[in-house]
């Protein structure tokens, strides 16, 4: 099961900045921006809440230090590209980069509400109407990226950042675009397999090409999380292998008792993303016009009794699930797999990255 990275320290995350930092903060930063506190600590890059001297705004401070970035530097100027391209209500906006002897500095939205997965742990599952209103926020910033051949290639809880929105309900904002690349413009697929691995689609790792869809697929397994607290995909024996054989086969069932009480709509629409033939599969406009997320899971009962008879047709008979299941998910700091040794590689933050191509 997944895990981001074990050098991601709890102790640290929140605390008050070291010294140490303050003492290396490059002049031309340092008179912008005081450092207040260290809100993620990974392989790659640290973020920091900032505050700006002169108008006192806060926002996060993103530094990926000369080191981190030895190997890394075409993703990183990629990850720049595309975020000064873009703006949407539900992508995190980046105000500023600078490039300062070999290190990266990005100037980033704030957002104080912590990530999914952080509030998955606390609350272990949402209510369906929470659900697809979190759903709808993500896929309208998929939809916004896809229609300007933008993938992300790495949606997952711990890149939604949430916040409280005017009606006091949690939104969302899509997060760390370091995998994101565009599309081939001659309409070919892309090649490099990467992601995290609860997350990726089977043809990831079959690498027979893929389009933006796999944000899609994504986005299904993160809805059947929010819905009961543990991914549809989980390896019996603790293995990467296990884990992409089950993800290949590409069955999603819905055990007892955990969705006993979920409607036939939100199961069936998650069979709708979460599919391994990707002509079948929804795009992120299919997911809008989709009933369950338009009405916020409140269906006409006509819609609900179609998505049942899609439930049905497509279930394993008789699969339970042990509370030990969700623990084993939620105990984990994240939600991304160990690599064993054989399939490691370098890594860009907190996912896996290989290149075939």
């Amino acid at each position: 099961m997944p895990a981001r990275n074990e050098s991601l320290r709890e102790d640290r995350c929140g605390s008050v900045v070291p010294d140490e930092l303050a003492r290396n903060l490059p002049t031309e930063l340092d008179e912008k921006f005081s450092v207040l506190r260290l809100l993620g600590d990974g392989n790659t890059a640290l973020v920091y809440e900032v505050m700006d001297r002169s108008s006192q705004e806060h926002s996060a401070l993103k530094v990926i230090a000369r080191d981190s970035a030895v190997g890394k530097v075409a993703l990183i100027e990629s990850e720049l590209a595309i975020m000064k391209k873009i703006e949407h209500p539900y992508i995190v906006k980046m105000f500023e980069e600078w490039t300062i002897d070999g290190a990266y500095y990005l100037s980033l939205e704030l957002v104080e509400g912590g990530d999914l997965f952080e509030h998955l742990c606390v609350v272990r599952r949402l209510a369906e109407r929470q659900a697809a209103r979190l759903t709808k926020g993500l896929v309208q910033a998929l939809s916004y990226l896809h229609d300007n051949s933008i993938v992300h290639r790495d949606v997952k809880p711990e890149n939604l950042l949430l916040y409280t929105g005017s009606h006091g309900e949690f939104e969302l904002k899509l997060a760390d675009f370091g995998l994101a690349t565009e599309l081939p413009e001659d309409g070919g697929k892309l090649t490099t397999i990467c992601g995290t691995p609860t997350y990726v689609a089977s043809e990831v790792i079959l690498e027979t090409g893929y389009d933006e869809k796999v944000d899609v697929w994504a986005t299904g397994v993160i809805l059947y999380v929010m819905l009961c607290g543990f991914p549809p995909f989980q390896s019996s024996d603790g293995t990467q292998d296990d884990l992409f054989a089950q993800i290949m086969r590409g069955r999603v069932n819905f055990p007892s008792p955990s969705w006993d009480k979920i409607s036939a709509s939100a199961k069936a629409l998650i069979l709708l993303l979460v599919n391994t033939d990707k002509e079948e599969r929804f795009s992120a406009h299919d997911v809008l016009d989709n009933q369950w997320i338009k009405t916020l899971s409140d269906v006409p009962s006509d819609f609900e009794s179609m998505a049942e008879f899609i439930v049905e047709s497509r279930q394993d008979a008789d699969v339970d699930v042990e509370e030990t299941d969700r623990e084993y998910y939620m105990s984990r700091r994240t939600s991304m797999d160990e690599l064993s040794e054989s399939g490691r590689a370098d890594s860009y933050e907190f996912t896996f990255s290989r290149n075939y191509s």
